[in-house]
C-alpha cells in the first residue's frame, strides 16, 4: 500500500532511473517476454467507478464482498461481486486516514481498521453503517504525523501493519526512515520489529509460515525474514527480489501469495502486476491500463480472482483522459491459478489482566479492574445513573467517551470540528441527554442520542477571549447545578506549563463567567462538603488541596486556605481531581503518584489505593449504589520503555470493595438563552 505521494517518495531516484511517470509505464524487455508467455485467456475487468486513492483490499467470502480503502476519502469502500452493488461506508469522525480494514476471527461483521496511528475496532452492519467499538492499540505517540500504512495477520490471526512519516506540502514524504514495522502483541501493545523504514508497505507469508515477505517501498524490491509462527519472531531480513536488477518498471507496493507460492506484487507507477516463483524468479508481468497500481488480493468462491485496486492520486488532466479507469477496481481471472484467502485477524480482548486485589486494615477485598482499554489522557469523569454509564474525556483526542456498565460496551463520541481539546462533560439537570461540555475557553449545550452522535445545541459562554491559548481543564458543579471551570495555561514542547496563567470561575445566570480566583497553575478538582458551607479546590502547582468558605445560596466563596499538603504528608505524586463520599471523606487522584488517597475532614490521610499505572487523573463514584470508584488514568508523554512497564495506562480502572459509598456528581443547571 503506496502512501498519498508514492511518485515524489524518493522522487530523484526514480526519475533518474526512468523507472517512474504519471504515464502507462513503458515494458522493459523482460516484462514484455514474461507477459506474452504463457499464453492464456486473462480477462481484466474494472468492476467498481474510479476512487481517488484504492488500497488494502480484503476478500470476505462470507459477504461474497470485497472490502478495500480509498485514502484520500479516508473511507471504507464495498464491492458486492453478487450483485454488484459499490457502496461507501463512513469512519467518523473521517479528519484521519484510513489505509487498511481486516475482518476478525470471532465476527466477519466486526474489522480491524487503521485510523492515523490508531487500530480500532469496528462493526459495519447491513445498512453499511460503521460503528466504532473500541480502540485496540496506538503507536508513535511521540510522531503524531505519523500514520499506520499497510497490514496483514499471519496464519494465528496475528496482526502486523507499518507506518510512514509525514508528507510535506508538496507530497513528499522523507526517505530518512521515519517508519517501522509492528507486530501486535496480545496485550494490546505494538513491538516494534524494524526501524528506519521508507514507507512500509506489503506483507505475506510462505505457504509453510516459515518466512515472512516484506516490503519497503524505498528499497525498491522485496525482502523477506525468517519467521516462527508460533512466537511471531521474525528475524534475518534479506533481499529477496530486487526491481531494478530485474529490470521492473515501478515501484513495489503491495502483495498477496497463491496456492503455489507464488507473489503476485503490484508495481506503483508501473501499470502492471508481477508474478514472483519462490525462488525469486520473475514469471509473468499482468499489464492493466492505468499507471498506478497499488494492491491485489485474491477472491471470489473459488479464491481464482485477483482483485486490484488502483489510484488516481496526483494523476494530471490529460493523464486523466489517457487513463480514465485510474482509481477502479479490477477483477483479473484466467490467470490458471488459485490464491490464497487474506487471514482474519484475531485482536487481544479489552485486557487480559487479572483483577488487582489489595485488602485494608479492616480485611475489607478491595478490587482493583481495568474495564477500557487504554486512551491516551483519560479525564473528566462523570456517572449518570439514569443511562448507567461513565461518561469521560480523551483530552489529547478531544473527544467524549462512554463506558456502558450494563453491557461493558466502549464508545467515543466526537464533538465537531473535533480540533479543540474537551476537558469535562457534565450531564444537564434539565435533560440528562443534554451536556455541557468544554470546547477550549469555550462551554457548549451539547446533545448526545441512542447511536451516541454528538449535536452542539448552543454555545453557554467563553473566557479569557485574550489569552487563545489558554483552556478549560476541570469543571463541577455545586448543589444548586451552578457550574465551576478553570483553565489553564498552553503546554509547552516538553510538557511545561506556564505557572499562575489560570484562573478559577463560576457561571453566572446571565451566561457570563465571574473570576473568583486568579494566577493559577492548573486548575483541577474541585468539592464541596456535605453541608455545602465549604468548597475543596485543586490548583495543582501548590502541591495541595485547599478550601474556601461557600454560601450554597449566593455561590460565593471566599477566604482561601491550605486544607491538606502533599509535601506535609509525604504524599507522592501532585494533586489532580477528587470527589467526595457520604462521610464527607475526600477521594484525590494523585498524578505521578499511582494512587487515589483518602482524605477525612479533619485534613487527615486515611489511606492509600495503589494503582499499576503512573498518571491517576481523576476519580468518581458510580454505579446502582454509588458504591463503585471508578478511576481515570493517562499515558500522555510517557515513554515506549514506560509503556511496556505499565501496559493499563489510560484505561479506567473500576475499585470495589472500599467499604463506603460516595456521593453521585451534581448535574449542572445551565442559564437559559439569553435575549
Amino acid at each position: 500500500m503506496l502512501c498519498k505521494a508514492a511518485v515524489c517518495v524518493l522522487a530523484a531516484v526514480l526519475l533518474s532511473s526512468g523507472l517512474i511517470s504519471g504515464g502507462i509505464a513503458e515494458k522493459s524487455e523482460n516484462e514484455k517476454q514474461k507477459s506474452e508467455a504463457p499464453k492464456k485467456a486473462i480477462e481484466i475487468v474494472p468492476v467498481t467507478e474510479p476512487v481517488i486513492f484504492g488500497e488494502g483490499p480484503h476478500w470476505s467470502p462470507i459477504h461474497n464482498c470485497l472490502y478495500f480503502i480509498d485514502i484520500d476519502a479516508g473511507i471504507v469502500l464495498k464491492y458486492n461481486a453478487t450483485d454488484e452493488a459499490f457502496s461507501r461506508i463512513f469512519i467518523t469522525p473521517g479528519n484521519n486516514p484510513v489505509t487498511f480494514i481486516i475482518p476478525t476471527i470471532e465476527n466477519e461483521n466486526e474489522f480491524a481498521i487503521s485510523r492515523g496511528r490508531e487500530v480500532l475496532l469496528i462493526r459495519i452492519d447491513n445498512l453499511n453503517v460503521a460503528t466504532i467499538i473500541r480502540s485496540v492499540a496506538t503507536v508513535e505517540l511521540n510522531l503524531p504525523d505519523n500514520r499506520f500504512n499497510e497490514a496483514r495477520a499471519d496464519a494465528t490471526g496475528r496482526l502486523w501493519a507499518g507506518t510512514v512519516g509525514p508528507e510535506g506540502p508538496n507530497g513528499e514524504i522523507p526517505a530518512g526512515g521515519d517508519g517501522s514495522l509492528y507486530r501486535l502483541n496480545e496485550n494490546s501493545t505494538f513491538t516494534q520489529v524494524e526501524s528506519n523504514i521508507d514507507v512500509s508497505n506489503g506483507i505475506a507469508w510462505s505457504l509453510n509460515n516459515s518466512l515472512m515477505y516484506y516490503i519497503d517501498t524505498g528499497t525498491f524490491g522485496v525482502d523477506v525474514f525468517d519467521y516462527n509462527i508460533e512466537t511471531g519472531i521474525a528475524d534475518n531480513k534479506r533481499k529477496f527480489f530486487d526491481f531494478i536488477a530485474n529490470n521492473v518498471s515501478g515501484v513495489p507496493d503491495s502483495m498477496s501469495i497463491d496456492s503455489e507460492g507464488n507473489l503476485w506484487v503490484t508495481c506503483y507507477a508501473g501499470s502492471q502486476v508481477i508474478q514472483i516463483s519462490p525462488d525469486g524468479e520473475l514469471l509473468q508481468s499482468i499489464q492493466l491500463p492505468v499507471a498506478l497500481v497499488t494492491s491485489a488480493v485474491w477472491g471470489g468462491p473459488n479464491f481464482d480472482v485477483l482483485y486490484v485496486t488502483t489510484s488516481r492520486h496526483r494523476l494530471t488532466d490529460e493523464e486523466l483522459a489517457q487513463q480514465p479507469l485510474a482509481g477502479c477496481v479490477f477483477k483479473v481471472t484466467g490467470l490458471g491459478v488459485t490464491g490464497l484467502a487474506a487471514q482474519n485477524v484475531k485482536l487481544p480482548p479489552i485486557f487480559n489482566y487479572n483483577k488487582i486485589q489489595k485488602t485494608d486494615a479492616h480485611l475489607k477485598a478491595i478490587e482493583i479492574v481495568p474495564v477500557t482499554e487504554p486512551v491516551i489522557f483519560g479525564e473528566g469523569p462523570h456517572w449518570s445513573p439514569i443511562h448507567n454509564c461513565l461518561y469521560f474525556i480523551d483530552i489529547d483526542a478531544g473527544i467524549v467517551l462512554k463506558y456502558n456498565a450494563s453491557d461493558e460496551v466502549f464508545s467515543r463520541i466526537f464533538i465537531p470540528p473535533g480540533d479543540n481539546p474537551v476537558t469535562f462533560i457534565i450531564p444537564t439537570v434539565d435533560n440528562e441527554n443534554e451536556f455541557a461540555i468544554s470546547r477550549r475557553r469555550e462551554v457548549l449545550l451539547v446533545g448526545i442520542d441512542d447511536l451516541n452522535v454528538a449535536t452542539i445545541i448552543r454555545s453557554i459562554a467563553s473566557v479569557e477571549n485574550n489569552l487563545p491559548e489558554n483552556r478549560f481543564n476541570e469543571a463541577r458543579a455545586d448543589a444548586r447545578g451552578r457550574l465551576w471551570a478553570g483553565t489553564v495555561g498552553p503546554e509547552g514542547p516538553t510538557g511545561e506549563i506556564p505557572p499562575g496563567q489560570g484562573s478559577l470561575y463560576r457561571l453566572n445566570e446571565n451566561s457570563t463567567f465571574s473570576q473568583v480566583d486568579s494566577n493559577i497553575d492548573v486548575s483541577n478538582g474541585i468539592s464541596w462538603s456535605l453541608d455545602n458551607t465549604l468548597m475543596y479546590y485543586i490548583d495543582t502547582g501548590t502541591l495541595g488541596v485547599d478550601v474556601f468558605d461557600y454560601d450554597i445560596s449566593t455561590g460565593d466563596a471566599s477566604n482561601r486556605r491550605t486544607f491538606f499538603d502533599f509535601t506535609a504528608n509525604n504524599v507522592t505524586g501532585i494533586p489532580d481531581s477528587m470527589s467526595i463520599d457520604s462521610e464527607g471523606n475526600l477521594w484525590v487522584a494523585s498524578y505521578f503518584g499511582s494512587q487515589v488517597i483518602q482524605i477525612n475532614p479533619e485534613g487527615q490521610l486515611l489511606q492509600s489505593i495503589q494503582f499499576p499505572v503512573t498518571l491517576v487523573t481523576s476519580a468518581v463514584w458510580g454505579g446502582p449504589n454509588f458504591d463503585v470508584l471508578y478511576v481515570t488514568t493517562s499515558r500522555h508523554r510517557l515513554t515506549d520503555e514506560e509503556l511496556t512497564q505499565q501496559p493499563l495506562a489510560g484505561c479506567v480502572f473500576k475499585v470495589t470493595g472500599l467499604g463506603v459509598i460516595g456521593l453521585p456528581a451534581q448535574n449542572v443547571k445551565l442559564p437559559p438563552i439569553q435575549p
